[in-house]
């Protein structure tokens, strides 16, 4: 039983001492997980842009004036419930023209809430998809000018399949705007097209409702963060779509004092107010003195957003991507890491540690997982497979094989993973160490280090030389160590001493297990 123990402690000690080396590789799908990224506060993390683009993919294609007032009263989602209640109540539905801003002059809304009363399609349908309405108010609090961005890619989108132009409701242009450079740059300006969606008729909104995928076609860029589609509110009519996928509700009315107030400052980034206008809606709030929402001193704030809401496109900060102004792109991650084989029970061997996950575009396939520790007299599991590597990406390197029971040899490394087009295989992983008195498992196998385009299956296939790594070079540093330990664990105890070896080269599999003599 002490010696049990012992030996119990000592194939412990080893297998941590094989987890250190296996983490010596430098894996992209780990550095994710640093403590300053998990410490970073969840307010403070953007939305990538695919998830913007997922989040505006429904009102993107709204009229301007429509589009910033819907986004404002997004960031008053609390209020957005309470003007959609107070309309359903029937003292209320017949108010129209001046007798309902009169009305709404004794609510404490801000005037975008307000602004959306005489359109009860649109309040209706951001009453009924509250969790998409948090996360874009949340958005359009903290990243105005991304929001805008996003918006113009969205439409650009549209309009590349056919399905955004001109129609009897709204007037599709495009326009040249000057960027204005960062303030304090000594920038000069710059000329960008926008494009610019208005009301056909001055005094009458038509509300358009479309499915995503639909108008942006079915090419969307990002896999990960489907278009959301924001359903229209039961109750509420939108006529037959168009050729364009378009549908429109009844014309609205425009109430003069509700409307006209707020546009897009597309050269800018952020919501053009103009003050006056505004000041006389918010009676029962501060005035303003900006116009521009949301920017300094003086001008119309967002509600308040203790942290981020969940939702359709999940938390902010994941899958971020650079995109440009002129084009969209889809996320790219690497695989994630396999898990680790369990260990096994008394008599029983250690479970094979499972494959690395596949990279996404551009990333390194994750790293497969080290075989569990087998159980006494039992032998380890084997490592698992690295994950194949995107395009232009390595693949993962293979797990380390489980660690043997008592009398029995270790498990053999996980092959390393398939390198994606033109980018070489993963490293086979360490075998591992081979309990009291037997081997240790042997290495798995090596992709070639040079692949061609395409990647999968060397010259030889993909474990075409994994019986020919003692003839492809010296043997690798892992299998060395496990070797060197075991011969060292032989002269004190008598056991017999072998660890994997794994095969160099270009060409070269991954070696057999490295034999320690008798």
């Amino acid at each position: 039983m002490v010696l049990a123990g012992r030996m119990s402690g000592r194939l412990t000690r080893a297998f941590a001492s094989c987890l250190i080396l296996y983490a010596t590789f430098p894996l992209d799908a780990l550095a994710q997980t640093t403590p300053a990224a998990v410490a970073q506060p969840a307010a403070a993390q953007p939305f990538s842009a695919e998830q913007l683009d997922a989040l505006l993919a429904s009102i993107a294609l709204y009229p301007d004036e429509l589009l910033t007032q819907v986004l404002m009263a997004s960031t008053f989602p609390l209020e957005v419930v309470a003007a959609s209640r107070w309309l359903e109540d029937p003292a209320h539905k017949s108010l129209s023209g001046d007798a309902l801003a009169k009305a709404l002059e004794a609510e404490p809304w801000d005037p975008s809430v307000k602004s959306l009363v005489p359109i009860p399609a649109v309040l209706a349908t951001l009453n009924t998809n509250l969790t998409w309405l948090q996360q874009l108010g949340y958005a359009f609090a903290n990243q105005q000018a991304d929001v805008f961005a996003s918006v113009q890619r969205l439409r650009r989108l549209a309009q590349q399949n056919n399905k955004l132009e001109s129609s009897p409701q709204q007037t599709v242009s495009t326009q040249q705007v000057t960027v204005e450079p960062p303030a304090g740059s000594s920038q000069a300006p710059t000329e960008q097209q926008v494009i610019v969606i208005e009301p056909t008729q001055a005094d009458t909104v038509y509300v358009p409702s479309y499915n995503p995928t639909v108008v942006y076609g079915s090419a969307w860029p990002y896999p990960s963060y489907p278009p959301y589609y924001a359903a229209p509110a039961p109750g509420y009519y939108f006529g037959a779509a168009l050729a364009t996928g378009l549908a429109f509700a009844a014309g609205a009315a425009v109430v003069g004092g509700l409307w006209g107030w707020a546009r897009p400052g597309w050269g800018g980034g952020y919501a053009n107010v103009n003050v006056n206008r505004y000041n006389n809606i918010n009676v029962n709030r501060g005035q303003i003195s900006s116009s521009r929402w949301g920017s300094g001193a003086g001008a119309a704030r967002a509600g308040t957003f203790p942290r981020a809401p969940g939702g359709p496109a999940g938390l902010p900060g994941r899958g971020q991507v650079s995109v440009p102004g002129g084009a969209v792109r889809p996320p790219t991650r690497p695989g994630g890491p396999g898990g680790a084989g369990g260990i096994g029970g008394a008599g029983r061997p250690g479970g094979p540690g499972g494959a690395g996950g596949i990279g996404g575009a551009g990333r390194p396939g994750g790293p497969g997982g080290a075989g569990g520790i087998g159980g006494a007299g039992r032998p380890g599991g084997p490592g698992g497979a690295g994950g194949i590597g995107g395009a232009g990406r390595p693949g993962g390197p293979g797990g380390a094989g489980g660690i043997g029971g008592a009398g029995r040899p270790g498990g053999p490394g996980g092959a390393g993973g398939i390198g994606g087009a033109g980018r070489p295989g993963g490293p086979g992983g360490a075998g591992g160490i081979g309990g009291a008195g037997r081997p240790g498992g042997g290495v798995g196998a090596n992709r070639p280090a040079q692949r061609p385009a395409g990647g999968g299956a060397g010259q030889r296939g993909a474990f075409g030389d994994m019986n020919r790594g003692r003839q492809a070079g010296q043997a690798g540093q892992r299998g060395a160590q496990s070797r060197s330990f075991n011969q060292q664990r032989s002269a004190g105890g008598g056991a017999r001493a072998g660890g994997g070896a794994r095969g160099g080269g270009g060409r070269g599999g991954g070696g057999r297990g490295g034999g320690g003599r008798r």
